[in-house]
């Protein structure tokens, strides 16, 4: 309802985390009819801007006064492990049409993230505000043109922390396109880290570069993981977050497509071997080494 925010589904969503003393990054995407920038009439299927910049940012400030620091949220459930959320993506995959049917547009997602990330730092000035993740598909711009465009458009200053899904066919292949997003950002002068927030492989479904069987996923995972670890110095890698915990039922666009079968477990519940590969990395990034503590990831599956 246009005017009103309701938070109903969200405060359980952050009851159930601060229970499990989980990490939140939320990811401000979608918008309502309302609000839209959709047409009246032959809509493209997927997720549209908004029309109006101001109507998200007054979302994004009403979210951070509720669970960020001091927020709202955290006043009225005093018995809750207290967990206020400092980091916000804004948007996902904005250069592929789904996420941005009017057509991908570096330089208007770079509206988009400037006066969103404006609008949280004001209400939190210690927040971290991360970019989209930016892919590299073949169905829309690369990630090479979409973040030089964002650059060239003014968004440097304006983000914390460069989202990328380093999506591709194995292990090798995401870690060069971490490499490449840091060497265009060091190119204009960005030291900002990068953050994976999605990456992963899928276990079954229909054919396609993200798609292997069981053993192969389990062996891209920890592969890929041990690597980012090695070079998360070089490429100031802030995390990664493996996309997904479980296997759905259905996905966009589709539920014979790749990510409705990336998750580390079936959909009875079952682990796969996955889940196990995952494991095993971050056990052992909690074990001291030479007598010193370890640090323990910032991974989220």
């Amino acid at each position: 309802l246009e005017g009103w925010w309701h938070f109903d589904e969200l405060d359980g969503f952050m009851i159930a985390a601060a229970r499990s003393h989980m990490e939140v990054l939320p990811t401000l995407i979608n918008t309502p009819a309302w609000a839209s920038s959709a047409p009246a009439r032959a809509a493209a299927r997927g997720y549209y801007p908004p029309a109006h910049l101001e109507d998200m940012r007054r979302y994004a400030r009403a979210l951070v006064a509720r669970y960020g620091p001091g927020g709202v949220f955290w006043g009225a459930h005093p018995e809750l492990d207290y967990q206020p959320i400092r980091a916000w993506q804004v948007w996902n995959e904005p250069n592929i049409p789904f996420f941005w049917p009017s057509g991908p547009d570096a330089g208007e997602y770079t509206k988009l993230l400037v006066a969103v990330g404006d609008a949280i730092h004001q209400v939190d000035p210690g927040s971290k505000v991360v970019s989209a993740g930016i892919t590299n598909s073949p169905l829309g711009l690369s990630l090479n043109q979409f973040l030089k465009g964002m650059y060239g458009a003014g968004a440097k200053g304006h983000f914390d922390m460069l989202g990328v899904h380093p999506y591709d066919v194995d292990a090798a292949a995401s870690l060069s396109r971490l490499a490449t997003a840091r060497s265009i950002m060091d190119s204009f002068g960005d030291a900002s880290p990068i953050w994976a927030t999605e990456f992963g492989w899928a276990s079954g479904g229909e054919p396609s570069p993200h798609t292997t069987d069981e053993s192969g996923q389990a062996a891209q995972l920890e592969s890929a993981l041990r690597q980012m670890v090695a070079l998360r110095q070089r490429l100031n890698l802030r995390g990664v977050i493996y996309y997904n915990w479980h296997d759905s039922v259905s996905s966009s666009p589709g539920r014979g497509t790749w990510p409705a079968h990336a998750g580390l477990l079936r959909l009875d519940g079952t682990r796969k071997p996955a889940y196990y590969a995952y494991r095993r990395v971050v056990l052992d990034l909690a074990q001291p080494a030479d007598g010193a503590a370890v640090a323990r990831p910032q991974q989220t599956a």
